[in-house]
């Protein structure tokens, strides 16, 4: 339902700023909802990449290992001649939301009430403010179904990282990766437990000595599953190309950060910075009360669920039953309390991004 000179600007915008990409704007014929469909073709993926810094496996002739894309040197590497192969669908996806969250506004530039930074990403903005309620890669439902036959129906057979990252991208791929590897870790302490349990006498001594082996067992457990799990960590990463990637303070801000234009004294180069005294003023002021707020609040909560209990447990005339309203009460609070508190929380990310939205003004 949006009207037709915000639809017109975005897409001028978007083609403007962002040439490489193809749209195709469609409507919905139900919700009147548009849609734009963005693509781009192989060469201009292959410049996106350069542009990111993605990392790609280099030919054995050339070296072999993984390296930062380069243009100029794009025969060196692996499946570059196939132009399905050379990019996951994930990778492809990574590269038009890359070029869509740096889109830049220029000096000056509005839309309504919308008044843009200079250099301010505009679709983060836009978002913020609901003109644009989603922007998500599409489905390849033929890969989603191999997935579900080689992952999800599977039964006691290993998980298909590579197809998982391939897919849903290296921090999915890493989180199913460490999940398994933890599940896995846990066979340890679950045969050990049990075996002691089965070898605990019913005297206390004997109880105490299992209890002492087990918790040392749990030291040396816990050490080894971190050593361990770093190894793998980093196998992962050096094959699908990010154990090489810069440092947080050496990458671009992310779209979304708010602040004020400044040299850095770093780098020499332009950048956004907020001072951290307007930021812990938000928090002191504003977050901290209203946290410690709730916080009181689910205290009483309790304390009177706990109060009502012994005033029910002391009256004999009750029937049985009833003895478990104070419990039921409990449950329905906290569940209450789960919602509201969310809200809350969103409420103050977006009270927050106001507060820097003015002093940024």
């Amino acid at each position: 339902t949006i009207d037709d000179h915000t639809l017109l600007w975005l897409l001028n915008q978007i083609r403007v700023g962002i040439p490489q990409v193809s749209i195709q704007v469609r409507q919905h014929k139900h919700t009147r909802a548009h849609a734009f469909f963005i693509t781009t073709t192989f060469e201009n993926l292959l410049r996106g990449a350069e542009q990111m810094g993605m990392y790609k496996t280099v030919k054995p002739q050339f070296g072999g290992g993984m390296r930062r894309f380069s243009w100029e040197e794009n025969n060196i590497y692996e499946n570059i001649e196939s132009e399905l192969c050379f990019f996951t669908s994930q990778e492809r996806q990574s590269i038009i939301k890359y070029w869509l969250d740096n889109l830049r506004a220029k000096q000056g530039e509005m839309l309504h009430n919308i008044h843009f930074l200079e250099g301010q990403p505009i679709i983060p903005e836009l978002m913020a403010r609901g003109v644009i309620h989603q922007m998500f890669p599409l489905h390849e439902q033929r890969i989603l179904n191999q997935l579900m036959t080689s992952w999800v129906q599977a039964v006691c057979e290993r998980q298909p990282l590579d197809d998982i990252c391939e897919y849903f991208g290296v921090k999915i791929g890493l989180y199913f990766a460490w999940l398994g590897f933890y599940t896995n870790s846990m066979l340890y302490p679950a045969v050990i437990g049990f075996l002691l349990w089965i070898l605990a006498e019913a005297d206390q001594t004997s109880q105490d000595i299992c209890c002492v082996v087990f918790a040392l067992f749990n030291v040396v457990w816990a050490t080894l599953f971190l050593e361990r799990w770093k190894r793998r960590e980093a196998e992962l990463a050096y094959r699908w190309g990010t154990l090489d990637t810069p440092a947080e303070s050496l990458e671009e801000p992310r779209p979304q950060f708010r602040g004020v234009k400044r040299w850095s004294p770093i780098t020499g180069c332009e950048e956004f910075y907020y001072p951290p005294w307007k930021r812990a003023l938000f928090r002191w002021l504003v977050s901290l009360p209203v946290c410690l707020l709730c916080l009181c609040f689910v205290f009483l909560a309790m304390l009177l669920c706990l109060q009502l209990q012994e005033v029910v447990m002391e009256i004999q005339e009750l029937p049985g039953i009833t003895r478990f309203i104070p419990k039921i009460l409990l449950a329905i609070t906290v569940t209450v309390c789960d919602e509201v508190y969310k809200k809350i929380a969103y409420w103050l990310n977006d009270m927050g991004r106001k507060l820097k939205n003015h002093f940024g003004k």
